[in-house]
């Protein structure tokens, strides 16, 4: 790199940085209180103060060196399915003495020469332009992991324009003639497959690369892309890259924020007045300072997201524990979507400025609680029910962080309920609904409660589509954590583990219509059948209101918003109807059974309780979406009492249901998760009308 890039000397050696204050952390760390440093390598004459520090040291140099001595310089073949790359543990260990920082800017054309250059492209890259916009319109509003004002395709490392390139031709394909968009579709599978393989050979050769931001935000967008398009080899090679990635971030110290960041917000200080000399040039340099760190934290947040979006709906653990994850939370979304210095200033004046003088304080003052100093602190402080309302304008500024926070909370849930059906069954407590305590109970509701306040809020100021949609995927997120309180995954229930997204939400479906009866827990599901139905009705009729509100909401949601989906909250969106339709056919057999026993004592005599409170409630919102709604018919099958026209109608009904649940997957047509679903459900339509239609004509 130039000096002129790199303007920033050091007088006591032969380094130089491209910011004053990466000099002073460099003075700092290498040159000062050098009587401390009594541990020396004995390859390259490096000196430490501590001896573990050294010792990580020598072995990282000495598997420099000895690679540097191969001559044959082939990459070995991956033959372990779960291990992506097999990096040396002690060669990337971060050492405390060293001056190299973790963040490396990534879109502001400072980066060296990407080993990607070579990539071949295909016919996908001729409209690269078109589906970069479709990326950054579409899908960055509910993942802003890329920094959109900085992006530019000339200076942007290869591989993370080419993977932001194959997501983008997914929302582009539909703006395309017809007959290119299979050549579309297989040149983003094309691209993803070199691009997963030459990340696989770059962190081979030296997995200390994935120090570099950029190639975080690249491996991340990459296992959304496997995990989410169904194609069973890509989603092996897809949990390869997170165990991998999830390896590599918790061995070099990126978990901790104090470790992956020495001297962090370093852009709050030495605020400089307008019209001063050199003012854009040091604006510029505080923005630019500001993003590389805001952008570490957002890919360390996504990747725990991830890692629980693409274990969970398997059924299989997250390999991330909150516990182990300590960064603030993220910052308001305003400054991260400022298009320029100046805007950014501005933002983050009118966030955190204050107007005694007119200008920025030096230094700035965020305020911020200690509970937002942590996911772990934040969600505690939530759960307390009176967060303190430094917290609550984090999160209403973020929606990035509510997510998080929200994702925290089912990991919890979820943990407590695979306890808890780890433990004897017991016959006088057998409902689903008491998994958590009373008392942890109230406290999750209460975190909800202040989050479904600030969705409520933050949907309502919303204005464009791109506010509406994240907004939107924090409240599906919100239902599917008060739906697990009382519902939880009958994968979980059952044992079952899938290796892939679609499978598991597959197996799920059948769960949900009885098809599998292999259950591992049979003890406990064997004890809740002995005990009846009552209970399960009991904990539907608990969360009625939000089943409704939850069902209303995911089929009611705008073309164009059902669009922005991202494929998670899909997931999400289908394992909720999913419970909804459990209650539904739940319902349906209950009420037949005493419709059965109470025909012949007319409508006076027929009790159906709390059954068809459920059936009515759920067929009420199913036939208010219906694509062919009929007014009379919707006033005479929900509410009729004849006992022949009820008969008909809970015949009819699970159909209607599954139609509404089609449409809405069919709706989320840009990922492979909502039309799979869609034919799942169709599949299933069209077998029963199979079966009816032998049992007629036999």
């Amino acid at each position: 790199m130039s000096s002129s890039r790199r303007p920033f000397g050091c007088n006591l050696c032969s380094k130089t940085f491209t910011r004053s204050e990466n000099l002073e952390r460099h003075k700092r760390s290498a040159h000062e209180d050098e009587a401390r440093r009594t541990f020396e390598c004995p390859h390259c004459e490096a000196r430490f103060s501590r001896r573990d520090v050294c010792k990580r040291h020598t072995n990282r140099c000495a598997n420099t060196i000895s690679r540097q001595q191969e001559t044959d310089l082939t990459i070995p073949s991956v033959t372990d399915g779960d291990t992506f790359f097999s990096p040396d543990i002690t060669a990337a260990a971060p050492d405390e003495d060293s001056p190299q920082s973790n963040l490396e800017p990534c879109l502001n054309g400072q980066q060296e020469t990407s080993p990607f250059n070579h990539l071949t492209p295909t016919g996908i890259i001729r409209d690269a332009n078109a589906h970069i916009t479709a990326y950054f319109e579409y899908f960055h509003p509910v993942l802003p992991l890329v920094h959109r004002a900085t992006f530019d395709i000339s200076s942007t490392p290869k591989p993370l324009v080419n993977i932001i390139i194959v997501i983008g031709s997914l929302y582009s394909v539909r703006f395309f003639p017809e007959n290119e968009t299979s050549a579309l579709i297989r040149g983003g599978q094309e691209l993803w497959q070199q691009g997963s393989e030459e990340l696989r050979r770059l962190v081979s050769n030296d997995w200390r690369e994935l120090r570099k931001t950029w190639m975080i935000q690249t491996f991340l967008l990459h296992i959304v892309y496997g995990a989410f398009m169904h194609e069973t080899t890509e989603h092996a090679k897809t949990r390869s890259m997170l165990r991998s990635l999830v390896d590599a971030v918790r061995d070099l110290g990126l978990l901790k924020q104090v470790v992956a960041i020495s001297t962090p917000q370093t852009w709050l200080v030495n605020i400089i007045p307008n019209g001063t000399q050199f003012y854009s040039t040091q604006l510029h340099g505080r923005w630019q300072s500001y993003i590389d760190e805001e952008s570490l934290k957002l890919s360390i947040y996504t990747l725990l997201l991830l890692d629980h979006h693409v274990f969970s709906p398997c059924n299989l653990h997250p390999l991330l524990s909150p516990l182990e994850f300590s960064w603030e939370l993220p910052l308001a979304s305003s400054l991260w979507e400022a298009e320029d210095a100046q805007l950014w200033q501005q933002k983050l004046y009118d966030e955190y400025g204050r107007a005694t003088t007119g200008l920025l304080e030096s230094p700035i003052r965020i305020p911020r609680h200690a509970s937002t100093f942590s996911l772990s602190e934040a969600s505690q402080a939530i759960m307390s029910g009176v967060p303190h309302p430094e917290l609550v304008e984090a999160l209403s500024a973020s929606p990035m962080a509510v997510m998080c926070i929200l994702t925290n909370m089912e990991v919890l849930v979820r943990d407590f309920t695979r306890c808890y059906y780890q433990l004897p069954p017991s016959p006088s407590d057998p409902s689903a609904f008491h998994i958590l305590t009373q008392s942890q109970n109230r406290r999750v509701h209460a975190a909800l409660k202040v989050i479904h306040g600030i969705i409520e809020e933050r949907t309502a100021m919303a204005i464009t589509e791109s506010d509406q949609s994240i907004w939107q995927a924090c409240q599906v997120l919100s239902w599917s954590v008060k739906m697990s309180l009382c519902r939880p995954d009958d994968l979980l229930v059952s044992g079952i583990a899938e290796n892939r997204v679609f499978a598991g939400l597959l197996t799920a479906t059948h769960l949900t219509l009885g098809s599998y009866v292999t259950f591992k827990r049979t003890t406990h599901a064997l004890t809740q059948q002995n005990f009846g139905q009552t209970s399960g009705d009991d904990s539907i009729i608990a969360i009625m209101d939000d089943l409704t509100e939850a069902m209303s909401g995911i089929a009611s949601l705008a073309p164009d918003l059902a669009i922005r989906e991202v494929p998670w909250i899909t997931t999400a969106s289908y394992r909720i109807l999913l419970i909804i339709w459990q209650a539904l056919r739940q319902s349906i057999a209950n009420t037949r059974k005493k419709l059965e026993k109470s025909l012949n004592a007319g409508p006076n005599g027929r009790t159906l309780g709390s059954s068809a409170l459920i059936f009515n409630s759920i067929m009420e919102i199913a036939l208010q979406y219906d694509c062919q709604p009929d007014t009379n018919a919707k006033q005479t099958r929900l509410w009729t009492v004849d006992p022949t026209t009820l008969m008909v109608t809970l015949d009819e009904s699970e159909a209607t249901f599954m139609n509404l649940v089609m449409r809405i997957c069919r709706d989320r047509s840009v990922w492979a998760i909502g039309p799979s679903m869609a034919g799942v459900v169709s599949d299933i339509i069209a077998t029963r009308a199979n079966l009816q239609t032998q049992v007629e004509l036999g």
